[in-house]
Formats: C-alpha cells, sequence, structure tokens
C-alpha cells in the first residue's frame, strides 16, 4: 500500500510540474531558437503548406502551397508569373535556396506580431497569390516570391510548440540568432 502511494504522489508530482509548464508556454510571448510553429498567412488566413508533390514545371522539386486545413502536417507550382517557393533536400540537408530572414517590426519575434520572410539569395518575399490549383492538390493556394513587402506577404504563428526563454529583453540579449 506504502508503494502505491509513492506512485500516486509521484504521478500527481510530475503531472502538477507538467501541467504548470503548459500554463507558462501558453503564455511564451516570443517565438524563440528551436521552437515549433505554423505559419499562417494574414491576409488568405492559409497556413504555409510543403509535402512530396513536384511541381509539373519549373524546378521540379517538392510544391509549397497554402491551405485552410488546421490539422495538416505538410504545407505547390507557379499559377502566376511570380517566382516559384519549393523545398529542396532531406534530413535537414538542402541548399542556400532553403534560406529565409525573419524580418519583425521589433528585436525579437513575437507570437501575436505579423512578420514577413524575405529570401537570402533572391530578395523576395514569402507571400500568397490567391490563386488555387487543380489536381493533384486541389484548392490549395499558390505560395509565391514578390519583390515588393506590400500585400499578401505577412504571416503570423497559428499553432506550434513555443520553448520559454528566460530573458528575451534587449539589454539582456548578448547574441541574435540569424538562423530559423
Amino acid at each position: 500500500m506504502l508503494h502505491l502511494r509513492k506512485d500516486v504522489l509521484l504521478t500527481l508530482f510530475i503531472y502538477l510540474i507538467h501541467g504548470f509548464q503548459e500554463i507558462h508556454a501558453s503564455s511564451q510571448k516570443y517565438v524563440t531558437c528551436g521552437s515549433v510553429v505554423k505559419l499562417l498567412n494574414t491576409d488568405y488566413r492559409v497556413r504555409l503548406h510543403s509535402h512530396d508533390v513536384k511541381y509539373g514545371t519549373g524546378s521540379g522539386q517538392q510544391s509549397v502551397t497554402g491551405t485552410e486545413v488546421q490539422e495538416d502536417i505538410n504545407s505547390h507550382c507557379p499559377l502566376s508569373s511570380n517566382q516559384e517557393i519549393s523545398c529542396y533536400g532531406d534530413n535537414g540537408e538542402g541548399d542556400s535556396g532553403d534560406n529565409w530572414m525573419v524580418i519583425c517590426s521589433g528585436d525579437s519575434w513575437q507570437r501575436d506580431e505579423s512578420i514577413m520572410f524575405k529570401h537570402v539569395d533572391t530578395d523576395m518575399y514569402l507571400s500568397v497569390s490567391g490563386r488555387t490549383f487543380g489536381r493533384p492538390i486541389n484548392g490549395q493556394m499558390e505560395v509565391i516570391g514578390v519583390r515588393s513587402s506590400t500585400g499578401s506577404v505577412h504571416w503570423q504563428t497559428a499553432e506550434g510548440v513555443f520553448l520559454h526563454a528566460p530573458d528575451l529583453s534587449a539589454r539582456h540579449m548578448h547574441s541574435v540568432h540569424s538562423e530559423l
């Protein structure tokens, strides 16, 4: 009987600690290095999506689209004459075309803030054209690169796992991470 009580108390203790961390994480104000998030286009309300459906033209690489489906775990080919957005590589290995700069209004990316992504190689902004695909990705919106920082270039975090940062105030930041 004593062993059962210890197990119950240990389980309760672990639950309380875990529950406290969940409450604290839900109030996390910043998107920090290591956070895993879904990105939502603020104009079209579609989530950035990719899966292994290759473009029929252009690069022939894995397509990138926008989808309204919240549960989708993947987030496709230019319908417009804008820059194609695609994915390349496996297991974290790609090329310089995978590098994007996060543009925030301040020094840190706030969780509820609208941000932009600028492609490092081409200086294009990640955007949504508003056009939708037919087969095999019916209904998903075209994700593109555009030169202008106006239009449908604003994104925000939707769902995700937000890691806690002890202190992100500007006076305590000794280094800035340039990769995400």
